[in-house]
C-alpha cells in the first residue's frame, strides 16, 4: 500500500502553487537577440523551462540533436551562421511547451516556420497570455483537491507533534507504527484523487487538441464533424 509523506507533499504543493501563480514565459523583448551558439541556447532554454520539466523525464529534455531536428523538419527556421536569434528562441519556447500534448507534425501545421520577427512577436505575445491563463485555470481546477491535501496534511503533522510531545513528557519511547493512521489514510486518498484528476484533465485536454487539429483544413459538414468526434 502506497503511503505518501504528508510533510514532503504539503511543502511541495505549497511551493508549487505559489511559484506557478507567479510563473510566466519570458516576454519577447526579454529574450536575447545577440546571436547565441547552440550551447548558450541550451543553457538559456534550461533556465526558461526548468520549472516545467521533471527530473526523470527524457521527453522534456532539449538537446542539440532535438533542435537540429526541428530545423531539419522545418518546424522552425534555421540559425543564421550557426547563431540563434530571439525569433529562434521564441520558436523553441512555443514548441517545447506544446510538445507534451501535441506531435511535432501537429505543431508544424499550426506554427509556420517562415514568420517574420514582427509576426512572431505578435504570436508569441498572444501565446504567452494563453499560457498564463491556462496555468491559472489548471490551478483553479485542482484547488479543491490541493486544499484537501494541505488541510489533511496540516492535521496529521499537528497530531504527530502533539503525540510526540505527550510521549516525551511521559518519558515514553517514540515508536513509529507500521499501520497507517486514519489521518494518513485520508491523506493518501486525497493525494490519489489529485493524481487522478490531473491525469484525467491532461488526457481530455490532449484528446480535444487532437480532435480540433484533425478538423483543420477539412470541410466542416455535420457528417465530417460527427466522424471525427466519435
Amino acid at each position: 500500500m502506497t503511503m505518501f509523506d504528508s510533510k514532503l507533499i504539503t511543502g511541495k504543493l505549497n511551493r508549487w502553487e505559489k511559484f506557478m501563480k507567479k510563473f510566466s514565459l519570458p516576454a519577447y523583448d526579454e529574450i536575447p537577440n545577440l546571436g547565441l551558439y547552440m550551447d548558450q541556447v541550451l543553457t538559456l532554454m534550461g533556465q526558461y523551462l526548468a520549472p516545467l520539466t521533471t527530473a526523470d523525464s527524457e521527453d522534456t529534455a532539449i538537446t542539440a540533436a532535438t533542435i537540429n531536428n526541428y530545423v531539419r523538419v522545418k518546424v522552425m527556421p534555421a540559425p543564421e551562421k550557426k547563431k540563434y536569434l530571439r525569433i529562434h528562441i521564441a520558436y523553441l519556447i512555443i514548441i517545447c511547451t506544446l510538445k507534451q500534448a501535441m506531435s511535432i507534425s501537429d505543431i508544424q501545421a499550426l506554427l509556420p516556420a517562415d514568420m517574420s520577427d514582427e509576426e512572431m512577436r505578435e504570436l508569441y505575445y498572444d501565446y504567452s497570455r494563453y499560457y498564463k491563463a491556462s496555468v491559472l485555470f489548471f490551478i483553479n481546477e485542482v484547488k479543491d483537491e490541493t486544499d484537501r491535501i494541505l488541510s489533511t496534511g496540516a492535521r496529521i503533522l499537528a497530531s504527530e507533534e502533539a503525540e510526540k510531545a505527550g510521549r516525551t513528557e511521559r518519558g515514553e519511547e517514540i515508536e513509529e507504527s507500521d499501520e497507517p493512521s486514519e489521518g494518513q489514510i485520508e491523506f493518501d486518498h486525497a493525494v490519489k484523487s489529485l493524481i487522478f484528476s490531473s491525469a484525467t484533465i491532461a488526457n481530455f485536454s490532449k484528446l480535444l487538441t487532437a480532435k480540433l487539429i484533425g478538423l483543420g483544413g477539412k470541410e466542416y459538414t455535420e457528417e465530417a464533424v460527427a466522424e471525427r468526434t466519435v
